[in-house]
Order: structure tokens, then sequence, then C-alpha cells
């Protein structure tokens, strides 16, 4: 009788193989010929189909494809991240509330960091000069009101 085990097929057995079919191994050898995988799941012997899908690594959201009738591995799920923030749950991947603070701060940051490269020397030079009608003490004071908000969150 003929096994097989991952990727390959025998007229005779060899280790981590199981026994297939005749009709199985033609099939399989046929699967091979045309570029095709096969595999052993579940005891069984699958043709995997040429189509691909990713599963995401629940550890680090790290991509794989496999084959699209292939069981997802262990470790993987099928449900895309929605970003580099979201974390596995077992069941979805969510945003932590310590994420979500984290995520709250690096926006403040960042939107600090924008107003501040509003602060041109030539913008300050019109302030001291009272050219500006007012609109630099406004953007301090934007940026005050957010470094209260970043400090808050500590």
């Amino acid at each position: 009788m003929p096994h097989a085990s991952d990727n390959k097929i025998s007229e005779i057995a060899f280790d981590g193989s199981i026994e297939i079919t005749d009709a199985q191994y033609s099939e399989a050898l046929e699967a091979i010929i045309n570029g095709q995988e096969i595999a052993v799941r579940g005891g069984e012997l699958r043709i995997l189909s040429k189509d691909k899908r990713s599963v995401y690594k629940t550890v680090n959201r790290e991509e794989k494809v496999i084959a699209d009738n292939d069981d997802t591995p262990e470790g993987y799920t099928p449900l895309e991240p929605p970003s580099a923030d979201h974390e596995w749950d077992g069941s979805d991947w969510i945003i932590t509330p310590a994420k979500q603070v984290e995520i709250d701060r690096r926006n403040i940051v960042a939107e600090i960091t924008a107003l501040e490269a509003l602060q041109t020397p030539r913008r300050i030079r019109e302030a001291a000069l009272g050219q500006d009608g007012g609109w630099l003490a406004d953007l301090e004071d934007q940026i005050a009101a957010l470094r209260v908000q970043l400090a808050g969150m500590e």
C-alpha cells in the first residue's frame, strides 16, 4: 500500500507517513506534478488549494500565508489585526485600557509637536510687535492645555 506525509508520497511505508489508497496516491501524485502541496491533517490526506489566505500570529500579529483549505495553525487566527496597537484576547483583537492610554499620549505629543512647529521665528517676531492678532497667545494656550492633559495621564 502507498503512504504519504506532508508533501511526500511513496509506494512503501516511511517514518511519519500514513497509509493511503492507490486512488489517493494517484490523486496526490497528480497534485504534486501540478505544483500543489499535499498534507496530512487529522490522519487524513489533504490536497492543499493553490488559493491562499492569510492568518495572523496572536502573540505578535505576524502574517503567514497558507493554503485556503488548510487548517489555521495553533497560535494563529484568520482575523486580521486592525492595527499594530491591537492585542489578541483569545477570541478577538482589542485595544487594552493601558494601550489606549499609550495611544492617547502619543496623539497628544504629536499634536503638541505640530503646534510647536507653527511657532516660527517670523510668527514670534509678529507677536512681539503685536501684529499677530493674538494668534501666538492662543497657540501657546492650546499647547499648555495639551501639556496639562498629558500630565494628567501620568
